[in-house]
């Protein structure tokens, strides 16, 4: 069961290392400059690390799948430049 547990965290910790090169890099780039989150780039890669953590399995499949990264890149780009 340990072994299990242990696999399972290695899956995520990878996953979310990979989603912040593949998709937290592309969404900081496009943001604006006065953007809060483009000002704060630490604190908005430790918020998707934690994230992607918890949520690991859905963004596994964004990272693996080049469509449903590009509709996750432009809904996260939406969400931040609504707010």
């Amino acid at each position: 069961m340990e072994l299990i547990f242990n696999l399972y965290a290695l899956f995520c910790v990878t996953t979310a290392l990979v989603g912040q090169f593949q998709i937290l890099n592309h969404v900081l780039a496009q943001l604006d400059e006065e953007d809060l989150v483009k000002g704060q780039p630490m604190v908005a890669r430790v918020t998707f690390f934690v994230l992607a953590l918890l949520f690991a399995p859905v963004v596994f499949l964004c990272v693996i799948f080049p469509e449903a990264r590009e509709r996750f890149i432009t809904g996260m780009l939406n969400a931040l430049n609504e707010g």
